[in-house]
C-alpha cells in the first residue's frame, strides 16, 4: 500500500477511535453525577461492579477469541479457503455454545446476588436486572467476535470504528430517553448495554457481508483442530486476562466486602477518570496493528520495530498530556462534575490510580508481540505472580493498616509498574530476538516527558486567575492540551521529521 495512503487510514483510524471513547467519556461523564446525586455512590459502584464481573466471565473467552482475528487474516491472505472457513465457522459456533453456558451461569448468580454482595434493600431488584442485562449485553458482545475481526483481515478498522461510534450514540439516546421518561434507575444502564451490543452485532454482521462475502458460518465447517488450535495458544491470554483481574478487576469486589458501598461508589468514579486513559491508548495503538501484522508476516524485523516504538512514543504523548494535564485541573473538574461527593478524596484516588498509566501508555502498543510472536506464557506466569501479589497486599493493608480506600490503588500502582517497566520490556525483546534494551529509550524518554510535562502544566495552570465554571475549565484545558502537546511533539518526532517540517515551512514562507 503507497505509504500517504497507509498513513492517511491510520489516521482516520485513529480520529474515529478518538470520537468513540469522546463519546463513551460524554455518557460516562454524564451518567456518573446523575446516578450519583439520584441513586447514591453505591449505586454508581454497584453500576461498575456489574461491568467487571462480565470482565471476570471474559477470561474464559479470552482463550478462544484473542487469536481469531490473526488466524483469519493468515489464512486469508495465504489464500487457504478451506481453513479460513474453518476458523470462521469454529470461532463463532464456540462463542455461541460458550457463552451462552457463560450467560446462563451468570443468570443463575444473578438470582442469589443479594446473598453474594452487599446490596442496601431498596436497590436489589434494580441491580438484579442491571446484572442481567449487563450479563445479556456480553453474550451479544461475545457473539459478534468473528464479524468483527473482518475488519483486520481487510485493514479496515476505519469501518470497525464507525460502528463502534454509531453503537455509542444509540446508548446515549437510550439513557437519555430513560432517564429523561422515567424515574432514575440504574438498571436503564443495562437496557442501554443492550441496545449497544445488538446495534454493534448488526452492523458487524453487515460489515462482513460486504468485506467477505464468500464467509459463512457452516456446521460441517466446524473443526476440533481448529478450536485446539485457537484455545492452545490462547490459554494463556486467559490466564493473563485473569491475572489483570486480580490486578485491577478486583478492586471494586473487595472494596464492596471488605469497606464500604460509599467508597466502592469513591473507587468506580475514580476508576471511570482512569478508564478513559486505558481506552485512550488502547484506541491510539489499535490501528497500527495490521501494519504490525503485515511486517512480521514479511519478516522486515527493522521496519516492525521502527513502527513498535514509533507507536509507543504517540501513545505515551497522549497519555502524559491528560495524566498532566489531570494533576493540574483535575481537583476544579472534580468540583464541577461531582460537587456532592468528596472531591479531594477523589482527585488524590484518580492520581494514584493514574499512576501505571505512565508507563502502560507507552508499553501498550508493543503488547502485540505477544500475538505476533505467539510466545504469551512467560508474560502470563508474571502477570498471574503480580496480580496474587497484588491481591495479598490490598488484603493486608485492609486488614491491618489504616490507610483504608487508599490500599485498592496504591498495590495496583506499585505491581503494574514494575510489570511494565521491568518484565514486559525485556521479554518483548526477547520474543523479537533483539537488544534486551531496545524498548528502554522509549520508555525511559516518555517518564522523563510526562515528569517535566506535569511540572509545566502545573506551573502555568497556578498562573492563571480564573473564576471556577465549565467555560474558564474548557480554556485552561484547551490552552494546557496545547501546551503539552507542543511540548512533547519535538521528542517524539524525533530531529529528522522535525527537520523536515521545518524546512516545509520555510519553503512554504518564501513563497
Amino acid at each position: 500500500m503507497n505509504p500517504r495512503i497507509k498513513g492517511r487510514k491510520i489516521g482516520i483510524t485513529m480520529i474515529l477511535s478518538v470520537m468513540s471513547i469522546a463519546l463513551s467519556i460524554g455518557i460516562n461523564f454524564t451518567l456518573t453525577p446523575y446516578i450519583t446525586n439520584a441513586v447514591g455512590a453505591e449505586a454508581y459502584g454497584l453500576v461498575s461492579l456489574a461491568k467487571t464481573f462480565t470482565s471476570y466471565a471474559n477470561i474464559f473467552m479470552v482463550a478462544l477469541n484473542c487469536y481469531a482475528a490473526r488466524y483469519l487474516t493468515i489464512a486469508y491472505f495465504n489464500k487457504h479457503d478451506k481453513e479460513f472457513n474453518q476458523y470462521f465457522s469454529t470461532v463463532f459456533l464456540a462463542d455461541v455454545a460458550v457463552g451462552g453456558a457463560l450467560f446462563i451461569i451468570g443468570t443463575l448468580c444473578v438470582i442469589k446476588l443479594d446473598s453474594l454482595l452487599n446490596i442496601s434493600p431498596e436497590l436489589v431488584s434494580d441491580v438484579k436486572l442491571l446484572f442481567f442485562l449487563t450479563f445479556f449485553a456480553f453474550f451479544l458482545t461475545t457473539i459478534n467476535t468473528v464479524f468483527n475481526a473482518s475488519a483486520y483481515v481487510k485493514d479496515h478498522l476505519d469501518l470497525a470504528n464507525i460502528i463502534k461510534v454509531t453503537s455509542y450514540i444509540t446508548e446515549a439516546i437510550i439513557l437519555l430517553f430513560c432517564f429523561i421518561v422515567f424515574d432514575a434507575s440504574v438498571w436503564y444502564v443495562g437496557v442501554a448495554s443492550v441496545g449497544m451490543a445488538t446495534i454493534t452485532l448488526v452492523s458487524s454482521y453487515v460489515m462482513t457481508r460486504k468485506l467477505l462475502p464468500n464467509a459463512h458460518v457452516e456446521i460441517k465447517a466446524f473443526s476440533v483442530d481448529a478450536l485446539k488450535r485457537l484455545v492452545g495458544n490462547g490459554l494463556w491470554n486467559s490466564i493473563n486476562s485473569l491475572g489483570n483481574g486480580l490486578n485491577s478487576g478486583l478492586d471494586l469486589l473487595m472494596t464492596n466486602l471488605m469497606l464500604t458501598g460509599t467508597a466502592m461508589g469513591q473507587i468506580s468514579i475514580s476508576k471511570t477518570l482512569t478508564n478513559v486513559v486505558f481506552q485512550l491508548y488502547d484506541a491510539m495503538s489499535q490501528p497500527f496493528q495490521p501494519t504490525f501484522l503485515r511486517k512480521y508476516a514479511d519478516g522486515d524485523k527493522p521496519a516492525l520495530l521502527r513502527d513498535i516504538t514509533r507507536s509507543m512514543s504517540i501513545c505515551g504523548l497522549f497519555t502524559n498530556v491528560v495524566f498532566a494535564g489531570f494533576c493540574a485541573v483535575g481537583k476544579d473538574f472534580l468540583d464541577l462534575w461531582i460537587p456532592t461527593q468528596d472531591t479531594a478524596f477523589i482527585y488524590q484516588l484518580v492520581i494514584i490510580a493514574l499512576l501505571p498509566a505512565i508507563s502502560e501508555g507507552c508499553i501498550y502498543p508493543a503488547y502485540y508481540i505477544y500475538t505476533l510472536t505467539l510466545k504469551n506464557k512467560v508474560p502470563c506466569v508474571i502477570t498471574i505472580l503480580g496480580g496474587v501479589a497484588n491481591v495479598t497486599g490490598m488484603y493486608f493493608l485492609l486488614k491491618y493498616a489504616s490507610v483504608g480506600a487508599y490500599a485498592i490503588l496504591i498495590t495496583t500502582a506499585v505491581v503494574m509498574n514494575f510489570i511494565n517497566l521491568v518484565t514486559n520490556p525485556i521479554y518483548m525483546s526477547i520474543c523479537l530476538k533483539i537488544s534486551k534494551t531496545s524498548f528502554y529509550p522509549t520508555l525511559l524518554k516518555n517518564i522523563v516527558c510526562c515528569a517535566v510535562t506535569t511540572a509545566v502544566l502545573v506551573f502555568v495552570n497556578s498562573i492563571f486567575n480564573f473564576n471556577l465554571s465549565w467555560i474558564t475549565l474548557f480554556v485552561k484545558i484547551v490552552i494546557l492540551a496545547i501546551i503539552g502537546v507542543a511540548f512533547q511533539i519535538p521528542l517524539v518526532l524525533g530531529k529528522d521529521t522535525m527537520s523536515i517540517i521545518r524546512k516545509v515551512c520555510k519553503m512554504r514562507s518564501e513563497k
